[in-house]
């Protein structure tokens, strides 16, 4: 019910509250006005008047508690809707943290693969959390932290098939393949938006020269020669640069 429906509705009411005022007085005012007393006619149509007036008052009465209910729950069930999607993003990041620190200590130790697998498992489960229809409903701050959470399961993938391809099945090949170049196309085209963000555009060059076509390869080329020009103006830093180049050699 919107809001001016609600505004429609106490409007009703008190015109029926008047009237219903006036029909209790219509004998009194007679009286009091032509200095008699009104006829039996003029009593019986005050009286039918309150009647009718009374259960019409009912009637708007049971229709106003109808939809003040309506708006409680309504407002009840947004509030809970926007307190789990707050909370669900909270616990998304918080996963999305321990992926990284997988990551991270598997970069020290290349060799471990449980470390990486992980690091793929709390990344995806952490963006299961998110309800892909209400992203654009997030702040700005939080749609950044789950693109670049898109963008870092793409390149935990990335690394995953170049360290350790020979002990992946084809199906958890090709279903992982899918989901790098997905996540990793959604965070790439949104990077512009969210101050031209380099680690997505890298990611992204990564997937691409991981499973692309030369097509692809060729894209991801004009991708890196463009981080390169950025890092030489200072804008990447070297650490960031070592990073990338392991998704790119």
């Amino acid at each position: 019910m919107k809001w001016y429906q609600v505004l429609l509705l106490v409007l009703l009411g008190l015109i029926v509250t008047a009237l219903f005022t006036l029909g209790i007085a219509q004998p009194f005012l007679w009286k009091e006005i032509f200095k008699e007393t009104p006829p039996a006619d003029v009593s019986t149509l005050s009286s039918l008047i309150t009647v009718v007036l009374t259960l019409l008052a009912l009637g708007i009465g049971a229709l106003g508690a109808l939809a003040f209910y309506f708006l409680r729950h309504t407002l009840k069930a947004s509030l809970e809707q926007e307190f789990r999607m707050k909370t669900n993003v909270c616990l998304a990041r918080a996963q999305g943290s321990v992926a990284y620190s997988c990551w991270r200590t598997w970069l020290i130790a290349p060799k471990d693969y449980a470390l990486l697998e992980s690091a793929i498992a709390n990344q995806q489960s952490a963006l299961g959390l998110i309800d892909e229809q209400k992203l654009k409903e997030l702040s700005r701050e939080e749609q950044e932290a789950i693109y670049q959470q898109k963008s870092n399961l793409a390149g935990y993938i990335a690394y995953k098939h170049r360290h350790f391809k020979s002990r992946l099945g084809k199906d958890e090949i090709a279903n992982e393949i899918k989901t790098a170049r997905r996540v990793s196309r959604e965070a790439y085209l949104q990077a512009n938006n969210f101050g031209d963000n380099c680690d997505w555009k890298a990611n992204y060059a990564g997937v691409l020269k991981t499973f692309g076509t030369q097509t692809e390869k060729e894209e991801a080329d004009k991708i890196i020669s463009e981080l390169r020009k950025r890092h030489s103006k200072g804008e990447i830093t070297k650490e960031e640069m070592k990073d990338y180049r392991q998704l790119w050699s």
